[in-house]
């Protein structure tokens, strides 16, 4: 190589470093689609890996451009999906919306985009998915029994259960253990303390058991702490902004509510906050 030329760097490696700066710098990603065709196939698709659907314009401007894709493009890009805005009509049905983001391991259904109701009948579209986390009322899937045992749970890793009702988070904390891959769970403040201490013992793989309250209780929390030794992995803590926060979860953000939990817990390991002490701050 002559000294007027250029270092060259291998298509594989050229690609990895294109891939990396993308996702550790998701601003530059419109100006990095500019430097080469090559480029733009390698990165596009981290432009759509975390999808939210809302009424704001950036998010319509996203959803707009993805479902302009091949069905193929589509498959592979998008591996979060978050569907927040119950209002907006955006073309497509409950089940045509579903199989065209079947590549999706992250899913957040808070509102359905809609008429189609989220019920049981949509499990089949949900196991095509291969879901590693999962964020929604688990109630719309089995309004009678909950049952972990389908296939489609096998690769779920992270569990937000949204309902509120005491009664059928009993339910959900009896069938906990049978999650072979589930390290991080959250519930609302519904939940039973002894129940949910007693799951605790019986997933040794869990490592992280967030419940939420509102930020107003938290006085009320303090009044109730009791000197005993809860299981480390049992942490208290409150959304500020749910939809927020599952964003920077999906993107690995340490300021999330998962890593966030993970940090307090290992501060607790190493004597840093004191055993009695629950409340994430």
């Amino acid at each position: 190589m002559s000294q007027s030329e250029d270092p060259v760097f291998p298509p594989e490696l050229e690609q990895e470093i294109f891939r990396f700066t993308a996702e550790l710098h998701p601003s530059f990603i419109p100006t990095l689609l500019l430097v080469a065709r090559r480029v733009l196939i390698w990165i596009e698709p981290c432009l759509y890996d975390v999808l939210r659907v809302t009424s704001t314009d950036i998010h319509q401007l996203a959803l707009k451009r993805i479902v302009t894709k091949p069905v193929e493009f589509i498959h592979k890009a998008v591996r979060h999906l978050a569907l927040e805005a119950p209002e907006l009509d955006i073309g497509y049905t409950r089940d045509e919306l579903l199989k065209l983001f079947k590549g999706v391991i992250d899913f957040a259904p808070g509102s359905f985009l809609s008429d189609d109701a989220l019920g049981p009948d949509v499990l089949p579209l949900l196991a095509g998915m291969r879901l590693q986390r999962l964020s929604m009322n688990l109630m719309d899937l089995f309004p009678v029994a909950v049952d972990f045992s389908l296939p489609m749970f096998t690769h779920l890793t992270h569990l937000d259960v949204c309902d509120s009702t005491a009664v059928y988070l009993e339910k959900v904390m009896t069938c906990i253990p049978i999650l072979p891959a589930l390290t991080h769970l959250c519930l609302v403040n519904a939940a039973r303390r002894d129940t949910a201490l007693a799951m605790l013992e019986k997933c040794p793989r869990l490592r992280l058991l967030l419940i939420l309250w509102g930020t107003f209780e938290e006085d009320k929390y303090q009044l109730e702490r009791r000197p005993h030794r809860y299981d480390v992995r049992f942490v208290i803590g409150e959304y500020k902004n749910y939809w927020s926060d599952w964003e920077q979860s999906a993107k690995g953000h340490p300021e999330c509510m998962w890593l966030r939990g993970q940090d307090f817990i290992e501060r607790k390991r190493r004597g840093e906050i004191e055993a009695t002490r629950y409340w994430l701050s």
